[in-house]
């Protein structure tokens, strides 16, 4: 009987049985046609993708593997690694391999994930690694979550050691995960080993070993907390304090009132906080109290207490913070006050942070999209407008993600941005740092001065900046930050058009140059080795003084390597929040 008689949903199932069925194969064929196209779009690759992996055969697995590891956009190969872990499983050993050293913190996280679920003797030995090498936190993080839960004594003990080295994040998580180990595992890894109790031992490690006993807090370790209560050491003697507050039921206020009543000098004021903000204490008299220091009269400890008050996300944080940056000048202060609010998880926050979008630039428009980016899951983007939207079809029901999701909300390159080796420049009171020591002859120097020039050309009349060039000796073209009015221009791009490499290598003396400047949040570092001259020449030791001269300063520095790689100075731009690129 012809078709065309039969009723049309008959006719529709007679022709879907009889007509020959297209093989897989083809249609791999045609969208890896689509795909490769030359006019492909990044959205068109993503909408490809999980088109792909719903093949669900062996050859199409191998087609997004492949194109995983020769593929260089960011987004498209976070969406391949989803799709390979979403819906094949286990992973293959040559995907693994090349995916745990990738360039993308993202992937080697997930790559950590998918060995967790698939192969957790395989993920112990890896989160080790990790733990050793990796430089980004979030993907430390991960690791001290899953070893820190495993229950053993060993891997706990690894994650305690290790911890103490890192930054504020790792150890509030070291805290969180090891406080929460079974008693006699506990026992073992940390109550029971003494030998961080040692007045000898290394400080760092000695106070975190005493705040996660105090986040501990049971009443058998009461002895032990009183003994370390008394200590020389003011910071340790506070955190035995915590412990304590919580054994006799007081609240966590008690001890940060008390301690700061002892503090000395700002300075002093500043670490006891900083120590409140590392425990991760959520605390209504907690909370009153760092609602006080917002109003102290030197704006290091203002921005140590909105740190603080980031750490213990309490639901009462939101409106001090608020009420602080209304009334601040100091735009350390504010970027501490907008990153707060990113790590507050609460709605109302959103809202605010919408509010003053519009009316930021710079180091603090930036601070206030990625707190908006992590209480969202997502980023919009720079425009108000834009959050507006989202907001309204996010109107009701909504609720922010967990912290370890947040995380991973980067930001978006703007495409109206211009870059410094691929870094995005989004300060408007910018330092450049550079090295024109002898190493940098030819093609090096005239790859600098035209991602130099490209950048001076673009800034605003309205930025601040200055560039600091160093070789044996350093050079800063200003004194101070001025404004790029056209005289200063024109200035600086002859300054760069007539360098010269020569000499040695004088980090040091140009990054304390760079940060006398109290008025810099942003500080593009370039370098193409080792410093060779200056009043310190070890790059760990560099590194390390640089980082805790800039915890209350909170200056971004960016850093551009040619022909060269240093963790050191990675873990340096991560945790100033900064980015770290390497060049060949």
């Amino acid at each position: 009987m012809p078709l065309a008689f039969l009723p049309p949903v008959l006719a529709l199932l007679l022709f879907l049985q009889t007509a020959p069925s297209r093989p897989a194969g083809a249609d791999l064929q045609a969208l890896a046609a689509e795909y490769e196209a030359p006019a492909a779009t990044r959205e068109q690759r993503l909408w490809l993708v999980p088109r792909i992996a719903a093949l669900g055969t062996e050859e199409a697995r191998d087609y997004l593997i492949d194109r995983f590891l020769d593929g260089t956009d960011r987004g498209v190969k976070r969406a391949l690694f989803q799709e390979l872990v979403r819906v094949f499983s286990p992973l293959p050993a040559r995907l693994t391999r090349q995916s745990r050293s990738d360039a993308d913190p993202y992937v080697r996280a997930a790559t950590l994930e998918a060995l967790i679920a698939q192969a957790p003797g395989e993920a112990v030995e890896r989160a080790r690694d990790v733990l050793a090498y990796d430089e980004d936190p979030r993907v430390r993080r991960r690791a001290i979550r899953f070893l820190g839960g495993r229950g053993d004594a060993e891997n706990a003990r690894l994650v305690f050691e290790t911890c103490a080295r890192l930054g504020l994040d790792d150890q509030r998580e070291a805290i969180s995960s090891l406080s929460a180990l079974a008693p006699a595992v506990f026992a073992q890894a940390i109550a029971a080993s003494p030998f961080w109790e040692d007045p000898q031992a290394d400080g760092a490690l000695r106070l975190l070993g005493t705040l996660i006993l105090a986040e501990r807090a049971e009443r058998e370790h009461g002895r032990r907390l009183s003994a370390l209560a008394g200590e020389n050491d003011p910071l340790v003697a506070f955190a035995a304090g915590l412990g304590l507050d919580r054994i006799e039921g007081r609240g966590r206020g008690v001890a940060v009132e008390r301690a700061l009543a002892k503090a000395r000098d700002p300075d002093e004021r500043c670490r006891i906080l900083t120590v409140a903000s590392r425990a991760g204490i959520s605390d209504p008299g907690l909370t009153r109290v760092l609602a006080e220091e917002l109003l102290h009269r030197d704006w290091r400890v203002r921005a140590a207490a909105a740190e603080a008050l980031g750490g213990a996300a309490a639901e009462q944080a939101v409106a001090p913070l608020v009420a602080r940056l209304q009334d601040e000048k100091v735009w350390q202060v504010r970027v501490a006050c907008f990153d707060a609010l990113g790590r507050s998880r609460r709605v109302e926050a959103i809202d605010f942070l919408i509010g003053t979008l519009d009316g930021l630039a710079g180091r603090e428009r930036r601070a206030a999209r990625q707190a908006l980016a992590r209480l969202s899951g997502c980023d919009a983007g720079e425009s108000a407008e834009a959050w507006r939207q989202w907001r309204a079809d996010h109107a009701s029901g909504f609720e922010p993600p967990p912290p370890a999701a947040a995380e991973w909300t980067d930001l978006d390159p703007l495409a109206d941005k211009y870059a410094f080796y691929g870094i995005e420049v989004d300060s408007n009171r910018v330092v450049f740092v550079l090295d024109v020591s002898g190493s940098m002859a030819g093609e090096k120097l005239l790859v600098l001065k035209k991602e130099l020039g490209n950048v001076i050309e673009r800034l605003p009349e309205a930025a601040l900046f200055n560039m600091i060039f160093f070789e044996s000796e350093v050079r800063p073209w200003r004194e101070r930050m001025e404004h790029l009015t056209r005289k200063n221009r024109i200035a600086a791009l002859d300054a760069v058009r007539y360098l010269e490499a020569n000499g040695g290598t004088n980090l040091w003396g140009a990054m304390q140059t760079a940060l006398a400047d109290e008025r810099t949040d942003s500080i593009y570092l370039l370098s193409d080795g080792q410093p060779t001259v200056g009043e310190i020449i070890a790059l760990p030791v560099i590194c390390a003084r640089l980082a805790e001269q800039n915890r209350h300063q909170r200056v971004a520095i960016h850093v551009v390597l040619i022909a060269y790689e240093s963790q050191v100075l990675e873990r340096l731009a991560v945790e100033s929040g900064g980015s770290y690129v390497e060049r060949g």
